[in-house]
């Protein structure tokens, strides 16, 4: 493979984590990464970072739990992300599948337990499943060391707007960085929600992210998510605790974001009742972001237009893809060595 070159459009979290997986397990293969001014307006600088093994879904809890696993056994990992190990509680209504414990107690060995109603923490009425080895990370700051290991290990990094995405008549695929065209033998978007511009047609489609930090008084609780009402949240900074409820709009520009007065009284008023001795005190700020989503949902390698081959988009996460995100961006940098080692 020596002389390919493989391009990958934007640099938060997920797109720099797979450059530099491509760049550590091949260094014939020239990975060029694309800073697109845009990145700081995406989900990897707001995203509270919560990080746990479990999940309801199958592939998600795979990715979740194996990600976790590799950053607990990296101290170099664990160090850029400023991981901090707390614990999380997920809720739910039902019990979870045994063979999803399972496979959780496979990968986190000693990690999981499980409570039944009466027994889950925060909320008598629910099934937890509780971790001991899960918490936090710092995504732009894993992001932001990642970023420079790349650059130090040779890969190569430019900086501008992406644009004009076409197959070449030789088979390669091209965009355009402020005018100038970059050449590539494979091209993948992780451009999160700027995707739906650059594909339009292709299913994706923006969605709004928001949280917010909270003063509290009480007891500050471990990262947790509620399955059947969608909070979520963790510790904040100082006596401060970090709430957010999934958003329902969709298709909104990401360089027009604005606060949603609704979401914002759903996350109060369900704070209050899910955490009645939190003592939340008002409100510090609001975190207003944006990410891109398609189906089936989750962080993953996708082929982009068939009018374009050879063109990938690494996005579609289903919320929370800073959990997933080390194992996903390992599987696709495989996966795009192999496609590149396939003659076409």
């Amino acid at each position: 493979m020596n002389g390919r070159r493989i391009g990958v459009a934007g640099a938060g979290i997920v797109g720099t984590l797979l450059a530099w997986r491509l760049r550590l397990a091949d260094r014939n293969v020239r990975v060029e990464l694309v800073d697109t001014v845009s990145s700081e307006r995406g989900a990897t600088g707001a995203s509270g970072g919560l990080v746990r093994g479990y999940d309801p879904e199958p592939r998600q809890l795979y990715l979740a739990a194996s990600s976790l696993a590799e950053l607990r056994a990296s101290r170099l990992l664990r160090a850029w992300s400023c991981y901090q190990e707390t614990g999380s509680v997920y809720l739910q209504a039902d019990s979870g599948h045994p063979a999803a414990l399972a496979e959780l107690e496979r990968l986190l060995p000693g990690s999981v337990q499980t409570r039944g109603p009466g027994e889950a923490p925060y909320l008598a009425t629910r099934h937890a499943v509780v971790e001991r080895h899960a918490g936090f990370i710092s995504p732009r700051r894993l992001r932001d060391e990642v970023l420079a290991d790349f650059v130090r290990m040779g890969g190569d990094l430019v900086h501008g707007q992406v644009g004009g995405i076409r197959a070449e008549p030789d088979g390669t695929v091209s965009w355009q960085v402020d005018g100038q065209q970059r050449r590539y033998d494979t091209g993948v978007l992780a451009t999160g929600p700027w995707t739906p511009a650059l594909l339009p047609g292709d299913g994706y489609r923006t969605k709004l992210i928001q949280y917010g930090v909270y003063e509290a008084s009480g007891t500050v609780p471990a990262p947790f998510v509620d399955e059947v009402t969608g909070l979520y949240g963790r510790p904040g900074p100082g006596n401060g605790v970090l709430l957010g409820v999934p958003s329902d709009t969709y298709d909104i520009d990401p360089a027009k974001l604005r606060p949603d007065p609704a979401l914002v009284r759903r996350t109060t008023e369900l704070a209050t009742r899910v955490f009645p001795g939190l003592g939340i005190a008002g409100l510090r700020h609001i975190v207003v972001a944006a990410d891109c989503y398609t189906a089936p949902q989750g962080l993953r390698l996708r082929p982009a237009a068939e009018a374009v081959p050879h063109l990938f988009t690494f996005t579609g996460g289903s919320g929370g893809a800073a959990k997933t995100a080390i194992a996903a961006a390992r599987q696709s940098a495989d996966s795009l060595l192999h496609h590149l080692a396939v003659p076409a």
